[in-house]
């Protein structure tokens, strides 16, 4: 029937992803693998030997070094272990501390993304009443330019006589 119709390519509709998302959705999860890794590493660091006979930032055993201080009678030893120690645990203190920040801004991020932000909405500050003279003064305004017939004039003048 439709025979003389060209062969259209089949094209189909482009699929169109939901962006609702909060871009920080996946967010966290990165800062808390990242902290994690952080602090491994700092681990790892800190249990490692620092130098032969010192052994490591967290343990701080220099007896080894001490010891063979006391038998080559030179005394060097220990203070070299001390002072590399020192100088690895700047590292060792720096991966943990950070890997700890990280996982507590993933665990904030987490349980703060998606959420609303609160507003504080005030009540509108409330508008002093009129006097008496300023009603009667609107109500001879609205009379004078015709706006108000004499009857609607007397008896909201009434009313306001009436709340006096």
């Amino acid at each position: 029937m439709f025979s003389n119709l060209p062969d259209q390519p089949n094209i189909n509709p482009p699929i169109i992803k939901n962006k609702n998302k909060e871009p920080s959705s996946k967010v966290w999860a990165w800062l808390l693998g990242f902290g994690l890794i952080s602090g491994i590493i700092g681990l790892i660091l800190g249990n490692v030997e620092v130098g032969n006979l010192c052994g490591t930032v967290f343990n701080g055993q220099h007896m080894a070094a001490g010891f063979y201080d006391t038998m080559a009678g030179n005394g060097r030893s220990e203070a070299k272990c001390e002072a590399k120690a020192a100088a690895q645990a700047i590292p060792t203190w720096i991966f943990i501390i950070l890997g700890v920040v990280m996982i507590v801004a993933a665990f904030i991020l987490k349980n703060t993304a998606g959420r609303p932000a609160s507003v504080l909405v005030s009540a509108p500050a409330p508008t002093p009443e009129k006097s008496a003279a300023q009603k009667f003064e609107e109500l001879q305004h609205l009379l004078d330019r015709k706006l108000i017939t004499q009857e609607e004039f007397d008896k909201k003048r009434q009313k306001i006589l009436d709340n006096m």
